[in-house]
């Protein structure tokens, strides 16, 4: 992802898989008048086969969520 909503842009980083803690990630960004910060990350954890998000410094307009959960199902592949 990478696109601009509102006065916001938003993208998305995979984080290296981390095979010791067992979980992979897809780390969501947003860019405000030049201030970048972390928004979201959606995990998927090996141990209990499922992806949880987390959501972190403020709001989220539920279209950046669904295109972030859609994006994590097609790059985080797991066993």
């Amino acid at each position: 992802m990478n696109q601009k909503h509102g006065i916001h842009r938003f993208w998305t980083e995979p984080i290296e898989v981390n095979c010791k803690a067992g979980n992979t990630t897809l780390r969501l960004y947003r860019e405000t008048e030049n201030r970048v910060t972390v928004a979201a990350e959606v995990v998927f954890w090996d141990a209990v086969g499922q992806y949880y998000l987390e959501t972190l410094n403020g709001d989220l307009p539920l279209e950046i969520i669904e295109e972030l959960i859609i994006e994590a199902k097609n790059v985080i592949t797991h066993k």
